[in-house]
């Protein structure tokens, strides 16, 4: 789900204040908050933030790790059934290898576990996220004397008033976005780490270590997976703006 920053009304006060002065830039605003406010007022918003996007972002990973690992499993057991072969066997730690690696090249399994993971985190957090909404409207509104109420406050609210199902008022078109985005992202990242960890740049790649039996270094993981993550994530914006 995409971050609503702050609910608190003076950091909006300054970017219109900054505005109307000429200076939009986002240097500027940022200047023009601290003015106005101080450091505090580069944080205002943030703990409701952190309340929705923390348990977002906790929950999506971990489903997507556990899913696809299930998924993997799963595609590499039936094969190996399908070939009366088990991956018990003591003699059969190369096949054992060669299911894991067909199973991680399976196309299905990255957008399976992307999507339901993305699917699983959006429903558990969008009550939150439109809470949020909600007292963002309020204290940018042009009324003052309205004071948001907390956050438990509004689930009383919106559930004594409208039922629980207002708590997912506006999520089908954030489903309609993220999940592609997510099932396309994974897909694509999953497919150029592979390429990565078996390509050969060097050093840089992952072939140099392989033919040398030796693991590839954490900096390399590391730097396959940026690079991975901003190509995929180029990818999944372009097929889902």
């Amino acid at each position: 789900m995409d971050c609503v920053v702050g609910i608190e009304s003076t950091p909006l006060r300054s970017i219109s204040s900054s505005t109307s002065n000429g200076g939009g830039g986002t240097i500027a605003t940022l200047l023009s908050i601290f003015r106005n406010e101080g450091y505090s007022g580069l944080y205002a918003g943030l703990r409701p933030t952190l309340v929705m996007s923390v348990p977002n972002t906790v929950l999506y990973f971990t489903a997507y790790d556990e899913l696809s690992m299930r998924l993997r499993r799963y595609h590499a057991n039936n094969i190996s059934a399908h070939n009366n072969n088990t991956i018990e066997d003591t003699n059969t730690k190369s096949t054992h290898i060669e299911l894991d690696d067909d199973a991680k090249r399976q196309a299905y399994i990255p957008l399976l576990a992307g999507s339901t993971s993305r699917l699983l985190a959006s429903l558990s957090t969008a009550p939150l996220e439109l809470i949020r909404t909600r007292q963002a409207s309020i204290s940018n509104g042009g009324d003052k004397t309205k004071i948001p109420r907390g956050m438990i406050d509004e689930f009383k609210l919106l559930i004594r008033t409208n039922g629980i199902s207002s708590l997912y008022v506006g999520l089908a078109p954030t489903l309609w976005r993220d999940v592609p985005f997510s099932a396309i992202y994974w897909l694509f990242l999953e497919r150029f780490k592979s390429k990565l960890s078996d390509s050969n740049y060097g050093v840089w790649g992952g072939r140099y270590y392989n033919e040398k039996g030796m693991s590839i270094p954490p900096s390399i993981v590391g730097l396959h997976a940026f690079v991975s993550g901003i190509g995929a994530g180029a990818i999944a914006a372009a097929c889902t703006a």
